[in-house]
């Protein structure tokens, strides 16, 4: 009997605001953040496990799915958050 075993496994991943700023105590950039997790779980490229948002940080384990390397994720959620960058220079780096 053959066997499909993922080619990726759950990945502890975080970001953090470069200028160590708590850009992500307001629920404006809270719901950037989720809102990104919800289009990459939707549209098949990630399972989410478990994250965690805190003032200047994000915490998640996160897997790709299949036809998604762990790289290519990490690409399209920090390009996706791209919102987050603020006038002084701050921010959401992975």
């Amino acid at each position: 009997m053959l066997f499909s075993y993922p080619t990726e496994w759950p990945q502890f991943y975080t970001a953090a605001i470069r200028a160590k700023l708590p850009l992500l105590a307001t629920d404006k950039y809270k719901t950037i953040i989720t809102d990104s997790f919800h289009f990459m779980v939707e549209n098949k490229r990630i399972e989410l496990n478990a994250f965690v948002v805190m003032d200047d940080h994000i915490h998640l384990i996160w897997q790709p799915l299949p036809g998604h390397s762990l790289s290519s994720i990490q690409l399209s959620f920090t390009s996706a958050k791209g919102g987050l960058k603020t006038k002084d220079g701050a921010e959401l780096k992975g």
